[in-house]
């Protein structure tokens, strides 16, 4: 992961929220009952939340924008499955997603409300990103 933040610190269009501190993550994963995954537990230490590739996606933070906020509505709730914690928005309405008890990260199609693509942990996905919205794709 630290060769990743590395990249993205260099990155145009970014915009960091300053680091969640490693008891308020616990914090939040004790008061949610879940615990985060791994590589994206490192990246709330680099950054609690903000914008990556603006405007590519939204990024949330235990305390920034709090990751279930966006959902804490019953009638959104109910759109997702349980086992998934919504940790970013995509600019064009997907969301970004995290697996209760996995590593895995998946795209959930806000459209269609259907997993559209998923990846084994949160640092497989940001190359993807930066593929997707950087300025060399």
């Amino acid at each position: 992961m630290k060769g990743i933040i590395e990249r993205f610190k260099e990155l145009p269009g970014m915009s960091f929220i300053p680091a969640a501190s490693e008891e308020e993550i616990t914090i939040w994963e004790k008061e949610n009952g879940v615990a985060l995954p791994p590589d994206y537990r490192e990246w709330l230490k680099f950054s609690d939340g903000g914008e990556i590739f603006i405007p590519g996606m939204q990024l949330y933070g235990v305390t920034h924008k709090p990751l279930l906020s966006y959902f804490n509505r019953p009638e959104e709730r109910e759109t997702l499955p349980e086992e998934l914690y919504v940790l970013g928005e995509f600019g064009f309405g997907d969301y970004l997603c995290f697996v209760r008890g996995e590593d895995a990260i998946v795209q959930w199609d806000h459209e269609n409300w259907d997993e559209f693509m998923r990846w084994d942990s949160f640092k497989d996905f940001l190359p993807d990103a930066e593929e997707m919205f950087g300025e060399e794709a």
